[in-house]
């Protein structure tokens, strides 16, 4: 019957949406997240983004897949995305883009970090852009006044270094 049919797809969607808005599901992820500083967010207890953060002063979040904008972004874990502000703070890996003026990654960097320090700990691939841009190992570009990749023949270059 079309009409019971109907009915438990419904009650499947509120089931689901209920399940997302439980705090046993924020407590894993969340769409939307905005704060203050951390730990003053909402919501206040998603530890992973997958869609978008907005930060006052100071926004910290495990993973991030999407968008992370405000003052100073720490993601723990991995980011997915962007990263946009005055300082982006990243203990795991970047896929994306990092756009502020301290960007520093403690894992590797797979697209862009654009900034006036740019810092990646492990392998950049891709573009560093900035005044001085440092990565451990380099398949990409770096354009900036001091350029230095310290795994390489030339360690340091003035305006452009790259590595392959």
């Amino acid at each position: 019957n079309g009409c019971t049919m109907k009915n438990k797809s419904i009650q499947l969607l509120v089931l689901f949406v209920v399940a997302l808005c439980s705090s046993a599901a924020q407590a894993y992820w969340f769409p939307v997240r905005l704060s203050f500083f951390s730990p003053v967010e909402l919501p206040p207890y998603a530890t992973s983004i997958v869609g978008a953060e907005a930060n006052v002063l100071y926004g910290s979040t495990d993973w991030l897949v999407g968008v992370d904008v405000g003052s100073v972004q720490h993601v723990k874990r991995d980011a997915y995305g962007a990263m946009g502000g005055i300082c982006n703070v990243l203990d795991g890996d970047l896929v994306g883009l990092e756009g502020a003026l301290v960007n520093w990654t403690e894992g590797n960097a797979n697209g862009f970090q654009v900034g006036i320090f740019n810092c990646c700990r492990g392998t950049t691939r891709g573009f560093q852009i900035g005044l001085i841009n440092s990565t451990e190992k380099m398949a990409g570009l770096q354009i900036g006044l001091l350029n230095f990749i310290w795994e390489s023949p030339m360690t340091g270059f003035p305006i452009i270094n790259s590595y392959f």
